[in-house]
């Protein structure tokens, strides 16, 4: 579970990548994005997926070529914030490493206003995870947007029950 919601904490940072393919300033990006659905290749979490939420992240660039990504995750004992800082690389993809992994990130569809979906690579051990992730600037998107998150999830080998769709409820929403 630690390793799917790192994962998903990693995700949310993708978001920021779409400035490549839209206005190519980045500050469009700043501000609250929702997770709105995800597909992961990791072990995913079936027996909690009736308890999950909504999930969201607060995105902002702190300096050039720098952005900073806060969320707060639900745990076991309440809400837990992380705060990750990516760099931008010259391809306009964002990178973190660490000793642990590295993650790159790239998005693939968005309307660069208020929807993106992004591609998550995280190196691990000898392992590689892909997530696609959905965000929105909304809690809610169209079922024609939902269908392109599904149908990119699929290009990336993931299956159907491998995709979900989170309800509309946000999770740590107090800590907004």
């Amino acid at each position: 579970m630690k390793v799917w919601m790192f994962g998903l904490g990693l995700a949310l940072l993708c978001s920021v990548c779409a400035e490549h393919k839209c206005s190519g300033n980045d500050r469009y990006m700043e501000g609250t994005w929702h997770v709105i659905g995800i597909g992961t290749s990791s072990l995913f979490p079936e027996t909690k997926i009736d308890t999950m939420k909504m999930l969201f992240a607060w995105l902002s660039f702190p300096e050039e070529g720098k952005l900073k990504v806060t969320s707060n995750f639900p745990t076991e004992d309440g809400c837990k914030m992380v705060e990750i800082e990516f760099e931008k690389m010259e391809d306009g993809t964002y990178y973190h490493t660490s000793e642990s992994s590295k993650i790159s990130v790239e998005i693939v569809k968005t309307n660069c206003q208020d929807y993106a979906i992004a591609i998550v690579k995280i190196e691990k051990n000898d392992m590689i995870t892909t997530i696609v992730t959905l965000y929105s600037k909304n809690t809610e998107v169209s079922p024609e947007v939902k269908e392109q998150l599904t149908a990119i999830g699929e290009s990336q080998g993931l299956t159907s029950e491998q995709i979900v769709f989170f309800p509309v409820e946000l999770a740590c929403q107090d800590e907004e």
